[in-house]
């Protein structure tokens, strides 16, 4: 591919990602979408050409199958002190309203061994905060992921930086892609329930993730 290509790929997608429609605002039932006019087109040109800025963002640095499966000793020995953290399908399934005692004990441990712990979600505030008030955990709602606005929020509220913070989530196109744009350890978990998932979700977000795993894997990024 031409150099010029890939210059305007990669400019396309990041500008994007900056310049979000004024038609997809809150509660609009697109809110899940990647924000950005030329969504479709810039997402079908980078994978039609095997080559954009966007494929580097879309690799998570450590992919595991459930939150209980992270390492909390590696993450504090790479310097990680605080956890920027998804709710629906990755602490509990989409349509589960409060934590597990499975996930309690968990966010306890996370919180004894010294990190610092934010719920943000693109849900709405009714969802997040009956989930995250009675666990005491801060929160950010309607975050509009993959936009950095919520995860820069979120550093602000543990007085972090990029480099001292991990973000876990279940989609490439909201939690690694918007955390990778940041500088953040990125961590993929698998989705806890896919079919309890919104319409965009399932058949956008999720057939669109497919097709970059399907790139990622052919050149070796991904497993």
């Amino acid at each position: 591919m031409r150099k010029t290509g890939f210059a305007n790929c990669a400019k396309a997608c990041v500008k994007s990602m900056l310049d979000p429609p004024a038609v997809r605002g809150r509660g609009s039932k697109h809110e899940n979408f990647l924000p950005g006019h030329n969504y479709g087109i810039i997402l079908a040109r980078c994978l039609r050409r095997g080559e954009c800025e966007l494929l580097h963002l879309m690799v998570p640095k450590l992919t595991v199958r459930t939150i209980f499966d992270i390492d909390l000793a590696e993450l504090k020995r790479n310097g990680i002190r605080g956890i920027i953290t998804d709710l629906d399908n990755t602490l509990v399934g989409a349509k589960v309203p409060y934590a597990t005692p499975e996930l309690g004990a968990w966010l306890e441990t996370v919180r004894e061994r010294g990190f610092q712990v934010v719920v943000v979600s693109n849900n709405r505030k009714t969802r997040v905060s009956a989930f995250a008030e009675p666990l005491s955990l801060p929160y950010v709602y309607r975050a509009r992921k993959p936009l950095h606005a919520a995860f820069l929020r979120a550093l602000e509220m543990m007085s972090l930086q990029p480099k001292e913070t991990a973000v876990v989530g279940d989609q490439m196109m909201t939690d690694v892609l918007g955390g990778n744009r940041i500088g953040l350890y990125t961590i993929l978990v698998e989705p806890i329930a896919v079919n309890d998932e919104s319409w965009v979700t399932r058949n956008v977000n999720r057939n669109l993730e497919r097709a970059f795993v399907y790139k990622l894997r052919k050149k070796g990024w991904l497993p």
